[in-house]
């Protein structure tokens, strides 16, 4: 593993020295992972290794689900640092492969597609490979793969060229081609993560466009509409004995309907009405996703939010976007994950990994 720079993303000189170093290793019947990388990390052995410094990552690595790929070295250690501090999510393997003079994604794709840790994969890439190998290897893999790809537009791709060495290709015909591999694609980073979270927490349960929304707020209650809307989803028709359920903790002169704000509710019932109105919308046959809203501060997470045991074992997705006092977040996320509810702190990326697990977004 060569993890430092100066190679195929210098010029012609660092080209000549990295082809010399995968000449040498195949001489020897050796594989090079690198140039220009972060290196490996496993979050179930809590092997590092990595040029980043040890005490980073200790008290932080936590075993999980979700494996990387990612063409990039310092912002993929920036990056990684970030998502195991605020606990994004649990890590199965990292591997930041730079200029993948010899090992590439189509290596890792063919691991993983063996690896009993690894349920999603999330990749950054700002060319593919080997495309006839990358797509072999995605036949044979049956597990979703996230991929942000870097070098859509001209600009991006000359820096692309000048960071990796990476010729990006025609963004229009990666496209197609990703899409055809049923690619689920993301934007940013955090999307990127946001997308195989959601995957990977909802895994094995049922798809389907029709979204029932919970809200404190009436304001995001239309706002998340809209975005629901944008992706390809709808809003459900709630079924005539959902609507009486929740009458029963809703003042009379409220007629409750999707998106159900619940602020009345809560006045009227206090907590209960959160209860009352997840289980109702999550049994109702009419819809296929729950986006629950919440306010959350420290006083309220002290008093307690057993209405979220709630969420436990729902055969349909869940997701809840939080809003209100980020000191409390990592405690709410703590909590809400588990239960296998993705938690997002912006109202539209919700509602797009909904739509993206749907195969709609």
């Amino acid at each position: 593993m060569i993890q430092s720079a100066g190679f195929a993303e210098t010029g012609p000189q660092g080209l000549a020295l990295q082809e010399s170093c995968v000449l040498t290793a195949r001489k020897y019947g050796m594989r090079v992972w690198g140039p220009n990388c972060m290196g490996i990390v496993n979050g179930r052995t809590g092997l590092v290794a990595s040029f980043m410094r040890p005490d980073i990552w200790r008290g932080h690595l936590r075993a999980g689900k979700v494996s990387l790929i990612v063409q990039s070295g310092m912002l993929s250690a920036g990056f990684l640092v970030q998502i195991l501090k605020e606990g994004f999510f649990g890590l199965s393997k990292a591997c930041s492969i730079g200029n993948r003079c010899d090992v590439n994604e189509s290596d890792l794709l063919e691991y993983f597609a063996e690896d009993s840790e690894t349920e999603v994969i999330a990749m950054y890439l700002e060319s593919i490979a080997e495309v006839p190998r990358f797509r072999q290897a995605m036949s044979q893999l049956r597990k979703p793969v996230v991929l942000l790809k870097g070098g859509t537009s001209a600009e991006g791709a000359r820096a692309a060229q000048s960071h990796t060495g990476s010729l990006a290709g025609d963004a229009g015909l990666t496209a197609g081609f990703l899409r055809q591999m049923k690619i689920h694609r993301a934007t940013d980073f955090f999307e990127m993560v946001d997308v195989a979270r959601g995957l990977s927490l909802w895994q094995g349960r049922g798809r389907g466009r029709r979204v029932g929304i919970v809200t404190f707020s009436g304001a995001s209650g239309i706002v998340a509409s809209d975005h629901v809307a944008d992706v390809g989803m709808t809003l459900a028709s709630l079924s005539p004995g959902t609507i009486r359920t929740l009458q029963a903790v809703f003042p009379p002169w409220m007629t409750p309907q999707n998106p159900v704000d619940l602020y009345p509710a809560i006045e009227r019932v206090g907590q209960k009405a959160f209860k009352v109105a997840i289980e109702a919308v999550l049994a109702d046959p009419h819809v296929d996703a729950l986006y629950l809203h919440l306010y959350m501060d420290s006083k309220l997470l002290e008093q307690g939010a057993g209405f979220l045991n709630s969420l436990k074992g729902s055969k349909k997705p869940t997701a809840v976007w939080l809003i209100g006092d980020p000191q409390c977040f990592r405690k709410v996320r703590d909590i809400i994950e588990p239960l296998g509810t993705p938690v997002f702190t912006e109202l539209a990326r919700g509602a797009r990994v909904l739509g993206q697990f749907t195969g709609l977004a």
